[in-house]
């Protein structure tokens, strides 16, 4: 008598987690320490190690960590749990396999839900950006650590901004015989885009929105805001507010560059230290520096040696490798 495996509901929030660790374990190299809080984390919960074949099913089978590695860990997975193995054809049968996405310069996971839902997920890492072209003529750019995951249905097209920033460029949608609306969520509210080319990030308690062709309605705190090109807003679960200076939210990430005109030094830090793994910090007084010029992201310590050697300004590395800069302001 054949025995018929029982499929696994995966809460959202451990999905989350899954993608989390591949973020981590694909766009880095990981250390011992990850490599065991990995495995620690897999063997907690059988919907821990569902979510993440749930999410690498798209894959192609188990690449990401080096062959060696990932056997190693699903092996001792198996031996504690022998009746909940995953396998391929198990995830078939989930409609896990498959896809309508392509991709361009970037990475990304993808997999379709069957009954007209098609979803994706992808990423970046800390100083990363990548291009995700949908398959319905839509276009996302991802810049320094961001998650972004998709839905699809026939009724509407949803982008979830999870973490980071991206700049979307709509499609006009020609694989739907009908009009459906483009969306994108972020933790703040919805944001509805009007045939459109447009930036969004999420910032540490608000997100910002800048228009750079056509309209993005904003959605939250109770209103229906109409942004038009030229504009910048932020908002949160409260308030919306129009943005005056909206430099450091232009696209010119996308170009690997940040463009300042008498932008004050602590602003271009704080952007500067989103392409940089480790910390930075800063006297007080580097907030009256002002500074202009065009950066490059791909190489924020470049940068940083410029600024010192044109400001009264030292770097000064600690001992977790994180930089202090110091004022020689009096």
């Amino acid at each position: 008598m054949s025995s018929q495996r029982h499929e696994i509901r995966v809460p959202e929030k451990i999905l989350e987690q899954a993608i989390d660790w591949t973020l981590k374990i694909r766009f880095n190299t990981p250390d011992e320490k990850t490599r065991q809080a990995f495995k620690h984390w897999l063997e907690l919960d059988i919907r821990n190690k569902e979510a993440w074949q749930q999410i690498q099913s798209s894959q192609q089978g188990f690449d990401i960590l080096p062959g060696s590695d990932i056997v190693d860990i699903f092996e001792t997975v198996e031996k504690k749990h022998p009746s909940r193995k995953l396998t391929r054809r198990n995830a078939i049968k989930l409609g896990l396999i498959g896809g309508m996405f392509l991709f361009s310069a970037g990475w990304g996971i993808k997999y379709n839900i069957f009954g007209g839902r098609q979803f994706l997920t992808a990423g970046t890492p800390v100083g990363g950006r990548r291009t995700l072209r949908l398959s319905e003529g839509s276009v996302v750019e991802l810049n320094t650590n961001t998650t972004v995951s998709t839905e699809f249905t026939f009724r509407r097209r949803q982008i979830r901004l999870l973490r980071g920033e991206v700049l979307i460029t709509t499609g006009k949608d020609t694989q739907s015989p009908f009009y459906r609306p483009f969306f994108v969520q972020t933790p703040f509210g919805p944001l509805e885009a009007l045939g459109t080319k447009f930036c969004v990030r999420i910032m540490p308690e608000s997100a910002r929105v800048c228009v750079l062709e056509d309209v993005v309605r904003i959605m939250a705190s109770g209103y229906n805001l109409s942004v038009r090109k030229g504009e910048t807003f932020e908002f949160d679960v409260q308030k919306i507010r129009q943005i005056a200076d909206s430099s450091p939210m232009a696209a010119d990430w996308v170009d690997g560059i940040i463009v300042a005109k008498r932008m004050p030094l602590s602003t271009l830090l704080d952007e500067l230290s989103r392409y940089k793994p480790e910390k930075l910090s800063w006297d007080s007084r580097v907030t009256v520096l002002k500074v202009s010029g065009i950066y490059q992201v791909h190489n924020p310590d470049k940068a940083l040696e410029i600024l010192s050697q044109t400001l009264p300004i030292k770097l000064v590395s600690q001992t977790d490798n994180s930089i202090y800069i110091s004022s020689s302001l009096q």
